[in-house]
């Protein structure tokens, strides 16, 4: 994961062949662009635009979020090009060490966060995020045994299906039947930190978390 959130360096994206669905995408802006890519081959105007099973989340974003034309696709591709690290903003980027500040996202395609959500790093890619965790300060290391069945990987395990369920969703039907989806998101939010509790009681234990423990279920409907 790491690996495709390291950004680019210099114009080799634009040259790149992605005719073929083995090619080694080396960052998210190469996987994304092999999207466009493909939308082309089919040609714009003979791409199904279908909305019917769009969500749109967060309302107050300022990029495309229901994708119905090509520079909706446009627009979208590089929210999530620009937020992860499909391209370097900074062309003056010099060799590591780097801050924060060297991997800004332009400000069209921040995340505007909602009410009561911290936004200090909205302004950074995800690299960039990570590389503000690396030069504060690591969390502390630890060693366990491997034991999927302990009580406190049986608790990780819970909540992590749990998150799993939600999330589908979600995505599916925007939390219709869980009061919609700022209701939805609230509840995630809590089961995600109880996620990142979870998994440090296992390593304080002694354990190796192990996320899954319970057998998935498929929530397409069924026709």
């Amino acid at each position: 994961m790491l690996d495709i959130e390291t950004p680019e360096q210099g114009q080799l994206r634009q040259t790149m062949d992605h005719t073929l669905p083995q090619y080694p995408y080396h960052s998210i802006g190469e996987m994304y662009d092999a999207l466009i890519f493909g939308i082309n081959q089919v040609g714009t105007h003979q791409f199904s635009w279908n909305t019917e099973y769009q969500q749109r989340h967060w309302e107050k974003q300022n990029f495309h979020q229901i994708i119905g034309s090509y520079p909706a696709a446009q627009d979208a591709v590089q929210a999530i090009i620009n937020q992860g690290e499909g391209h370097i903003f900074n062309s003056n980027l010099g060799s590591p060490p780097w801050t924060e500040h060297d991997f800004p996202v332009p400000p069209y395609y921040r995340f505007t966060p909602t009410p009561g959500t911290e936004d200090i790093h909205n302004g950074y890619s995800h690299f960039g995020r990570f590389i503000k965790i690396k030069n504060s300060r690591l969390p502390e290391n630890y060693t366990g045994k491997d034991q999927p069945d302990h009580p406190e990987n049986k608790l990780l395990q819970q909540n992590f299906f749990q998150l799993i369920l939600m999330l589908e969703t979600l995505w599916r039907n925007g939390g219709a039947n869980m009061g919609g989806s700022d209701v939805l998101q609230t509840v995630i939010s809590g089961i995600m930190q109880e996620i990142i509790n979870n998994t440090r009681n296992c390593w304080q234990a002694g354990i190796i978390p192990h996320w899954l423990g319970l057998p998935f279920v498929n929530l397409q409907p069924k026709t």
